[in-house]
């Protein structure tokens, strides 16, 4: 048995302002078990075809080949909602003449004759759609329940908050409340009332004839109270959040070169073979990919269509756009990244010729940021001058922004960074007396280190500004101005000699052109029987012609103007200079756990990082490169190496 029902909507805001208003409504309430057979018995109602009044499968929850019983039936199993349900009667507006706007859908799922289950579908101006699943415990004259907002809606409300819904059991009369909450607060009630109308051939062609315009005027109506709300009452309009829950997903289709990009981007990803991975699509159907008899190594799940044009069109960097505008998620990003370097690298890469113009474009973006004399100092400035609370944010009490040294698994960061300091100063064969130089002064632990605990005179350079206050504050607090000199200078202006020259982690910003005046500054600045200590982030050797005629996300995004050196590069640079390599060793494998210890810390320090004044795309662009950097370091892509130089 279906109905319609014949009533009114009502809305009333209480916050920021007060705002009301009340319309005529009208509303099906169908058995979606019998959808097909009312048709038979009603010349103007039409099942999956057009006519005065219809309902469409695809209208409603994802876009499948399932009927919309069988979708209900479905998604109550997603969540683990095994009850048997025998029927299912769904509350809608229907299209009219082909056109349809639902803000909400309700479906009353029965168990025999119990309800056991309501589904309040959403859907919002963006062709966005959220089913909330509702259990029925409070049954009387009215149902009670409630939910966490999860759905962006408003663009006046956020999405923080709560719905308690007051819905009467199916009857003549229906209502249906709204309350929406925040902190303890009513900020909106909503109802949509109506009384019964059993429906027929002659019922559905009078409800046209009495209510011609209001299966049109629905999205109207939302626009013409927005404007009074914005221009009238002057509310601020919240930004548009990205869909943040799974069970979210888009009801419109993608544009014409969305699709394409697309079919281009999942046709990658049939090339994975030895892992196993599902795919979410902003529809919200899922696909596999890989070896099904695997358990899942990841999964990813993905908002939104533009993601498919980012990365047919910037491959590895439109991936990471992508994230960082919350178009994508996954559980576990860093084995995701590792599974595509793996199963991807030598995979025929058939969208090459769509990316190709913007690879050139992107290579000549890295060209004009060529680490000379004056970019240096910019491009250093655009990561190091960030601010030095952000790195407090996850950095521990040594401030070292290099890959730490764990002895064992029990290791904290600290401890860990301690030991990697010995590490190098030991390597260094540091005796007391010797004046030592590092270009890289970071924020200064290691100098302080070699002067207070070692006894040695250092001159300690850098081109951050943020850096450089920072370590001038602390070498005058500790009252080391006489045995640690600081200076703000290019280590290419830099004259004397040293017994030692140590840098961490400081050549990757120095370039593939600079890189021989990188080291015949170092030898020129050695003592006859000096030693050279240097950190060195580096790319595996038979993949450095490749990379460095490329230009990647960590390039564009985290270091303009980075660039990783290889062991064998070095090697040949240092062929036209007094330096022989008498010490190598790959501690690669430890920046997997600092990186790590870095963005559990960063998580944990989210909320001051937006007090900084950082925005969530900030914040997921520093998340993503932490766990970039991972993917590379577990997939020996990248390795972090102790390098010793003697000068002959």
């Amino acid at each position: 048995m279906s109905d319609i029902f014949i009533g009114t909507l009502f809305h009333k805001r209480f916050h920021p302002t007060t705002h009301a208003f009340t319309y005529p409504a009208f509303f099906f309430g169908l058995d979606c078990d019998s959808i097909e057979s009312i048709t038979k018995k009603n010349l103007f109602f039409s099942y999956n075809r057009f006519n005065l009044f219809s309902i469409y499968d695809r209208d409603y929850l994802k876009d499948t080949k399932q009927t919309i019983s069988e979708k209900i039936r479905s998604l109550l199993q997603e969540h683990n909602h095994n009850t048997p349900i025998t029927s299912i009667r769904l509350f809608t507006s229907a299209r009219c003449l082909g056109y349809c706007f639902n803000p909400v859908s309700f479906y009353y799922c029965y168990t025999n004759d119990t309800l056991t289950y309501v589904i309040a579908e959403v859907n919002n101006t963006f062709g966005e759609r959220h089913p909330y699943i509702l259990t029925c415990n409070d049954i009387g004259k009215f149902i009670n329940t409630s939910t966490n907002k999860e759905f962006y809606v408003s663009p006046f409300f956020d999405i923080e908050g709560s719905y308690d819904f007051k819905l009467t059991p199916y009857q003549p009369s229906m209502v249906f409340i709204i309350d929406y909450k925040k902190d303890d607060q009513l900020l909106l009630h909503a109802s949509l009332k109506g009384s019964r109308l059993r429906m027929s051939s002659l019922t559905t062609i009078k409800l046209l004839l009495t209510f011609p315009w209001t299966c049109f005027a629905t999205f109207l109506r939302i626009l013409f109270q927005a404007f009074n709300l914005k221009f009238k009452k002057y509310l601020p309009i919240k930004q548009k959040m990205k869909i943040k829950h799974p069970d979210s997903f888009l009801s419109k289709k993608p544009g014409f070169m969305q699709y394409l990009h697309m079919k281009l981007v999942l046709s990658q990803l049939k090339h994975i073979q030895d892992y196993h991975i599902s795919v979410t699509l902003p529809s919200g159907i899922t696909q596999s990919f890989g070896d099904p008899s695997r358990s899942e190594d990841a999964t990813v799940w993905i908002k939104d269509y533009r993601f498919f044009s980012r990365v047919a069109l910037r491959q590895d960097i439109g991936l990471g756009e992508s994230f960082m505008l919350n178009e994508w998620e996954s559980n576990d990003v860093k084995t995701l990244l590792l599974i595509f370097l793996k199963s991807l690298k030598t995979s025929q890469n058939i969208n090459s010729w769509v990316s190709f113009p913007i690879k050139l474009l992107l290579i000549f973006q890295h060209f004009l940021n060529r680490n000379h004399i004056t970019n240096s100092k910019k491009n250093i400035g655009k990561h190091y001058d960030l601010s030095n609370d952000f790195f407090k944010c996850f950095l521990d009490d040594t401030m070292m922004y290099s890959c730490a040294f764990y002895p064992d698994k029990k290791t904290s960061l600290l401890d860990a960074q301690k030991e990697k300091i010995q590490k190098i100063i030991e390597a260094s064969d540091v005796k007391p007396g010797m004046h030592i130089l590092e270009i890289g002064s970071g924020w200064g632990s290691l100098a302080i280190e070699l002067a207070t605990k070692h006894n040695c005179r250092v001159t300690t350079v850098t081109i951050s500004k943020e850096q450089f206050n920072y370590v001038k504050e602390k070498i005058k607090n500790l009252n080391l101005t006489d045995k640690i000199t600081l200076l703000f200078q290019d280590y290419r202006h830099l004259d004397g000699t040293f017994d030692r020259v140590i840098s961490i982690e400081m050549i990757e910003a120095v370039g593939h052109k600079y890189l021989p005046t990188y080291f015949k500054k170092i030898n020129d600045l050695l003592t006859e029987s000096g030693k050279a200590f240097i950190q060195s982030i580096t790319i595996r050797d038979e993949i450095y012609h490749t990379y460095k005629s490329k230009t990647d996300w960590i390039q564009k995004y985290i270091f303009p103007g980075g660039h990783l050196p290889s062991v064998s590069h070095i090697k040949e640079i240092i062929k036209n200079t007094n330096l022989s390599l008498t010490f190598s060793e790959n501690i690669g494998p430890h920046y997997i756990q600092t990186l790590e210890d870095w963005k559990i810390t960063l998580l944990k320090n989210i909320e001051t990082v937006k007090s900084l004044g950082f925005d969530d795309t900030f914040i997921r662009k520093w998340l993503y490169y932490f766990e970039y950097c991972q993917a590379g370091f577990k997939a020996d892509q990248v390795r972090d190496y102790h390098l010793v130089f003697d000068k002959k």
